[in-house]
């Protein structure tokens, strides 16, 4: 599972390196992203006791899911059409581009986490509580 929408940051970051202004609130949220990310310390906090592995995505989604398979000898099939999108990377960029940002791009700082089926219930519980939205992308 994962926090929030990914590909945010390196998004912001594109534009940052190529000069574009933030000329509306697309521009703004995404550059903002990368500037000013927000870790999730809370949901962190609130995890400690169900999930079975817990990173941030720091160096982007392949990579950081892949620390997590390697240390839990799995593997997992991840569907694109399920990725957390925002959606102002969607009206900045098309699906594939965001799709590639979310992928590969880092500097989310969001969390990619696992936890049992029978946790399942008492996640939903914290996440209303904690008002973090998250997605299951298998």
């Amino acid at each position: 599972m994962f926090s929030g929408t990914l590909g945010d940051s390196a998004a912001g970051l594109t534009q940052i390196l190529l000069g574009k202004s933030a000329v509306d609130s697309d521009d703004v949220f995404l550059q903002q992203r990368h500037l000013r990310p927000t870790p999730r310390i809370e949901l962190g906090r609130a995890l400690i006791d169900i999930a079975h592995a817990a990173i941030d995505l720091s160096d982007g989604l392949i990579s950081d899911l892949g620390h997590i398979l390697e240390r839990s000898q799995c593997s997992a099939e991840v569907e694109l059409t399920a990725l957390p999108l925002s959606s102002s990377i969607l009206n900045k960029y098309d699906r594939t581009q965001a799709e590639q940002f979310a992928l590969s791009g880092g500097e989310d700082y969001e969390l990619c986490f696992t936890i049992p089926p029978k946790s399942k219930d008492e996640l939903e519980l914290r996440l209303k509580k904690l008002n973090v939205p998250c997605t299951c992308i298998w």
